[in-house]
């Protein structure tokens, strides 16, 4: 549905689900059809459109994007399912995708729930929430048969809390569901307020939150929230989280498992097996050298490709994951949307790192599902506290961020150098030349990306000259080279008009002096830094 969406202009989509037959045992056989009228494919392409990282052809990438994976997990979830993912589709016509799937018929919802797992229908849920989720949650629960009353206002709710049964009675066994952005306040002051209010009566409250990277699920649930859900509400999710709000402090159902609980025993960020995607060798050298200084295990990979196909092979192994946005191919953002489609079961952390800091690139790393979004340089403190915050219970991750942590200071706009931060990379080795091995790698690194940037304006290659000044950006941030950064990024803000020019010319003969510039400034720095004897 999502390609039919992305490769029809104009006409029309159709989404039909028909039964085709009726057996015995309360099974059917039902046929799922998406129909379009976008630029279709002709017999060739449909022979490979089911193959990984398969698209029509270049030009179907280059205008539309995406991974070429779609397809491929498509076909992967519907053979799971029994069933065979085929296609029809002739060029300038649309495609018609389609399936058919032997499934069970469902009696009841929640039939099989047994009395132990049973909502308590006579125990009222107190909803804050707006159109159009309101009418969704009230028709799950008029489903479910549960006491309901809802409301906009977040003071009108507070002054229902006031009503509650004293102390002694079934208070602890009233429920508010609170949709965040109608609190009026942060979550953690407005759940301060309800146990103000009701002290030993407060009602179990599920806090419903527009996206996870909006709040941190493990201090919420100390603050005293029984559960927080993401909307688009799950229906299995919610039943459950009403349940244990509802048991309140009495033995839990065998069937349901404490969300408080099940934080704790996913913290821990000691010895962590960390997975690092990054086409830059600078950049991937850095990051392992704070992991494992700070006692993690490293996988890396240079694309995004090869860290799909390492999750894959050992997924349930990794403990967090470290993607660069921008990786050539399949970016870091492709990576979490093929994962979360190909393993829905287990949701491993993902820090996404970049050097475009703007509020779009921020929107779309929420948007795909990333944990946190860091900025480039990689500043040693920033990401282990990210990790203790991803990974840690809320009291061990206090004790880690107690812990002193040097940061680099910001080198000034026009510095060659970062003094402060080469000390900090410096400190990362202990002593055993990592610093000198990483200069030495970067400046292999340099040459190579201006041989690339000359051939590319000698041959007028517009896109390899973007690709190649963005990589030498990334990789300058990581040692502090503020200016040649700052070089680079006006050579990213040349038109195509100028591919080949005199003014990319004159740009290129700068970015060689820059880095002349620095070349001699790290090598002087290597020399006269304290202790560079030793090593």
């Amino acid at each position: 549905l999502g390609n039919a969406l992305k490769f029809t202009e104009r006409g029309r989509i159709d989404l039909k689900v028909r039964m085709l037959d009726f057996q015995k045992g309360g099974r059917v056989l039902l046929r799922f059809d998406v129909c379009d009228t976008g630029i279709g494919m002709n017999e060739q392409e449909q022979r490979h459109i089911f193959e990984s990282f398969t698209q029509a052809n270049s030009d179907i990438s280059r205008r539309f994007g995406g991974t070429g994976l779609g397809t491929t997990i498509a076909r992967q979830l519907v053979q799971l399912m029994g069933g065979e993912l085929k296609v029809e589709s002739a060029p300038g016509k649309g495609s018609c995708f389609w399936f058919v799937l032997p499934l069970k018929l469902q009696q009841t919802d929640l039939e099989s729930e047994d009395e132990g797992a049973a909502l308590v229908e006579d125990s009222p849920v107190w909803v804050l929430s707006g159109h159009p989720l309101s009418l969704h949650l009230a028709d799950l629960l008029q489903g479910w048969h549960i006491d309901h009353r809802m409301t906009g206002n977040a003071p009108e709710l507070l002054s229902w809390l006031d009503g509650l049964p004293a102390a002694g009675s079934a208070a602890r066994r009233h429920v508010l569901l609170l949709e965040q952005s109608l609190l009026g306040e942060d979550p953690y002051s407005f759940i301060e307020h309800v146990a103000q209010r009701c002290g030993a009566d407060a009602p179990g409250v599920i806090l419903l939150a527009p996206a996870p990277m909006k709040v941190q699920e493990a201090q919420l649930l100390e603050a005293g929230y029984a559960a927080v859900l993401y909307t688009p509400v799950d229906k299995v999710h919610l039943y459950n989280a009403i349940h244990a709000a509802q048991m309140g402090q009495r033995q839990q159902s065998e069937k349901v498992v404490p969300l408080f609980e099940h934080y704790r025993n996913r913290g821990g960020a000691s010895g962590l097996n960390i997975l690092i995607a990054e086409d830059n060798p600078t950049n991937r050298m850095v990051l392992r050298g704070i992991l494992e200084k700070a006692g993690h295990g490293v996988n890396e990979v240079n694309d995004g490709e090869s860290a799909l196909e390492l999750l894959e092979e050992v997924g349930e192994d990794i403990d967090l994951i470290i993607l660069d946005m921008n990786m050539p191919g399949m970016g870091g953002l492709d990576v979490v949307r093929a994962w979360r489609f190909l393993d829905t079961t287990r949701k491993i952390p993902t820090i996404m790192l970049t050097a475009n800091a703007s509020e779009e690139a921020r929107a779309a790393s929420e948007e795909a599902g990333v944990d946190a979004f860091l900025t480039k340089p990689v500043d040693a403190r920033r990401l282990l506290d990210t990790i203790a915050r991803l990974t840690l219970a809320e009291g061990e991750r206090q004790r880690a961020e107690a812990a002193p942590r040097a940061s680099a200071q910001p080198a000034p706009a026009d510095a060659l150098i970062s003094p402060s931060l080469l000390e900090q990379l410096d400190t990362l080795g202990g002593g055993d030349g990592f610093l000198e091995r990483l200069i030495e790698g970067w400046l292999r690194d340099a040459e190579r990306s201006l041989a690339h940037l000359h051939r590319a304006h000698e041959e007028k290659d517009f896109a390899l000259w973007l690709d190649t000044l963005h990589a030498l950006k990334g990789s300058a941030s990581e040692l502090g080279l503020q200016r040649l950064m700052e070089t680079a990024a006006e050579g990213e803000r040349l038109r195509a008009y100028d591919n080949g020019g005199e003014r990319q010319h004159a740009l290129l003969e700068t970015l060689d002096a820059v880095f002349q510039a620095s070349r001699e400034a790290l090598q002087k720095y290597l020399a006269e830094r304290p202790g560079a004897a030793r090593s």
